[in-house]
C-alpha cells in the first residue's frame, strides 16, 4: 500500500516556515532611537492628524511645556485646545495654509498649558504627505521663548528710556557712521538749527553742517578718532540752517561692532555759544579795562612823582599843568569805575527798576537843565520838545539815559551846532509790522511828519513813546552803528582821551532801554550828524490824567 504525505496519522516528516523579520527589527530599532532623540531634545515636537486635527504624538519636552504627565494620553487633544484664540487664528489662517503650499511655515504664536497660562513660542509647522497628493499629518517643532521675550521687553524698555532721554535732553546728540554720514540726530539739534530730520539724516556731517574753514581739520580729527580713538573732547562751531554759527563742546564715543571694529561715533554736544561769547567778552573786557586803567594811572603816577620829588614846582605853570593832568586822570578813573559798576549792577539785576508814574515833559526839562552848562561851555544850542505824556517807568534811569545821549551829542558836535531832544507817540501798528531787523526798526520808528501826534492831554491809544536825540556832529560810519552800543567801543581810538568818555555810556543806555522792554538804535550820516532813538513799549505807557 502506498502512503502519501498527510494521509496517515503517523508523522512521516517535519516542515518549517521561516519569515524574514530583520528589516522590521531594524526599523523598530531606528524608530526607538529616533524617539529617544526626539524625547531628549529641549524643543517640543508633536504630530496631529490633518483630517481630525487630533494629537497623535507629543515628546517629553512638549509634555513638560503643556504640563502633561509622561504617560498621559494625548489623542483627545486638538490644535484648538493648546492655542489661545489669537494664536489659533494665526495657525489656521496663516500657518497651515502656508505649510500646505510650501511644505513648511515658521512664525511666533503661543500655547496654553493646563493652567491656562500663555507660553510664547517660536513654531515650525510641517505638512506631511508621505508621497500622496494630500496632507495627512501636521508636525510642529516649538520652542519656549518666554525668556527671550522677557529679554526683548527689557531691551525694548531700555531703548525706550534711552530714546526718551536723547529726545528730551537739552544737549545735541549726533551719530555718524564710519564715512561721517549722519545716522542719528536728536530733536534738540533740530530745534537749535531749524533743520528737519529729513534734511540731516544720511547727509555728510562735515560737508553740510560745519563752517568751510573747519571742515578739513575736523575730517582729519574724525579719521583719527576712528583709527586711534583720539579726540574724545573738543569744541567747534556748527552751522544752523540760516548760516548762523553755534559753538558746541563735544564728548565723543567710538562705536564698535561685536568683532571690535569701529563702525562710527556717537557725540553729545553742549551749546556753549553764549558762554563762548561771554568768555571772549571777558577777555576783551579785561584787556580794555587794563589799558583804560593803566593810561590815567601812568600819567597820574608820573605827575605826582615829579611834584613829590620837587622836580616841578606846584605853583609854576608846569606844575599847574601837571596837577591838571593828574586831576583829569583821577576824574577819568572815577567815571570809568562808576560806569563799570553801574553796568555790572544793571546787567546782573542787582539794580531793580523803581517805576512810578511821571510826566515826560518834566523828564525832558530836567535833562536839558542838567546839560545846559556843558552845552554852553561847548557852544552848543539845545532844543527840546517837552511833550506831556504820563509814563510808568523808572525816572532816574531814564534821566541817566537822556543825559548820556545828550552828553555824547554835545561832545561830538562842533561849536555853534544844534542838538535836539523830543518825544512823540508812534502807533502800535508800526511795531506789529516790524520784521525784527535793525534796518526795519529804523525805518518803522524814524520820525514821520505824516504821523499824527495826540494832544498832550488826550488818552494815549495802543502806542509806543519814541524818544529822539539828534546832533549835528561828525557822524558814525555805517559799519559801527550797531557796535557803538557794545562795551568800550569807540569809533575813534582817541575819543576816550580827547572826549573824556569811558566807552560804556551807550552800553548802559541799551541796558536801561532793554530793561524797560524797549529798543534803542542809531542812524547817522558822516559829516552831517547822528540821531539816536529809543522806544518804550505799550505796556509801559499810561494814559494822561
Amino acid at each position: 500500500m502506498k502512503n502519501y504525505l498527510g494521509e496517515t496519522t503517523k508523522p512521516v516528516a517535519i516542515g518549517s516556515i521561516i519569515i524574514e523579520i530583520s528589516d522590521r527589527k531594524r526599523l523598530e530599532l531606528e524608530r526607538e532611537k529616533l524617539i529617544g532623540i526626539i524625547d531628549a531634545t529641549s524643543d517640543m515636537i508633536a504630530t496631529v492628524r490633518f483630517d481630525t486635527q487630533k494629537t497623535e504624538y507629543v515628546n517629553k519636552a512638549g509634555r513638560r511645556l503643556l504640563a502633561l504627565a509622561d504617560n498621559a494620553p494625548v489623542n483627545h487633544i486638538s490644535i484648538a485646545d493648546v492655542h489661545p484664540q489669537w494664536a489659533l487664528e494665526i495657525v489656521q489662517n496663516q500657518g497651515i495654509p502656508a505649510a500646505i503650499r510650501h511644505g513648511v511655515w515658521v512664525g511666533e504664536t503661543a500655547f496654553l498649558n493646563h493652567e491656562g497660562r500663555e507660553i510664547p513660542i517660536s513654531q515650525v509647522l510641517i505638512a506631511q504627505t508621505f508621497g500622496s497628493n494630500h496632507t495627512q499629518y501636521l508636525s510642529t517643532i516649538a520652542r519656549d521663548i518666554t525668556e527671550q521675550k522677557k529679554i526683548e521687553a527689557t531691551l525694548k524698555e531700555s531703548n525706550r528710556r534711552w530714546n526718551s532721554l536723547l529726545d528730551n535732553v537739552q544737549l545735541i546728540v549726533i551719530g555718524l557712521d564710519i564715512n561721517g554720514n549722519v545716522d542719528y540726530v536728536n530733536p534738540f539739534f533740530l530745534q537749535i538749527t531749524d533743520y528737519t530730520e529729513a534734511e540731516v539724516l544720511e547727509k555728510n556731517w562735515f560737508n553740510n553742517f560745519l563752517p568751510p574753514s573747519k571742515q578739513d581739520l575736523l575730517k582729519n580729527r574724525f579719521e583719527e578718532e576712528i583709527e586711534k580713538n583720539f579726540y574724545p573732547h573738543y569744541q567747534n562751531p556748527i552751522l544752523t540752517k540760516s548760516g548762523e554759527e553755534r559753538m558746541i563742546s563735544w564728548s565723543n564715543t567710538l562705536l564698535r561692532d561685536v568683532q571690535g571694529r569701529a563702525i562710527g561715533t556717537i557725540s553729545i554736544g553742549e551749546d556753549i555759544t553764549e558762554r563762548y561769547k561771554l568768555d571772549r567778552m571777558k577777555g576783551e573786557f579785561i584787556s580794555i579795562v587794563s589799558h583804560e586803567l593803566r593810561t590815567p594811572l601812568t600819567s597820574m603816577q608820573a605827575g605826582l612823582s615829579l611834584l613829590h620829588d620837587k622836580i616841578i614846582d606846584p605853583n609854576s605853570p608846569e606844575g599847574e599843568v601837571t596837577i591838571e593832568i593828574a586831576t583829569e586822570g583821577v576824574d577819568r578813573l572815577v567815571r570809568l569805575v562808576n560806569d563799570i559798576l553801574d553796568l555790572e549792577r544793571l546787567e546782573s539785576g542787582k539794580i531793580s527798576l523803581e517805576k512810578s508814574i511821571f510826566n515826560t515833559a518834566d523828564l525832558i526839562n530836567s535833562a536839558i537843565a542838567q546839560m545846559q552848562d556843558m552845552a554852553i561851555l561847548a557852544g552848543i544850542i539845545l532844543h527840546s520838545t517837552p511833550a506831556s505824556y504820563q509814563i510808568y517807568a523808572d525816572p532816574d534811569r531814564l534821566l541817566q539815559l537822556l543825559i548820556n545821549l545828550l552828553s555824547n551829542a554835545i561832545k561830538f558836535s562842533p561849536p555853534g551846532a544844534n542838538v535836539y531832544l523830543k518825544v512823540e507817540v508812534k502807533s502800535r501798528g508800526a511795531e506789529e509790522q516790524r520784521s525784527g531787523g535793525v534796518e526795519e526798526q529804523r525805518r518803522k520808528f524814524s520820525p514821520n511828519p505824516q504821523s499824527p501826534v495826540p494832544s498832550p492831554q488826550s488818552p494815549i491809544p495802543s502806542s509806543h513813546l519814541l524818544f529822539t536825540v539828534k546832533d549835528q556832529g561828525r557822524g558814525i560810519p555805517s559799519n559801527s552803528l550797531e557796535s557803538v552800543f557794545e562795551r568800550f567801543h569807540q569809533v575813534n581810538a582817541s575819543d576816550s582821551r580827547d572826549k573824556g568818555g569811558t566807552g560804556l555810556g551807550l552800553a548802559i543806555c541799551r541796558n536801561i532801554v532793554e530793561q524797560h522792554g524797549g529798543t534803542i538804535w542809531a542812524e547817522s550820516v558822516l559829516g552831517v550828524g547822528s540821531t539816536f532813538y529809543f522806544t518804550l513799549p505799550i505796556e509801559e505807557v499810561r494814559n494822561s490824567e
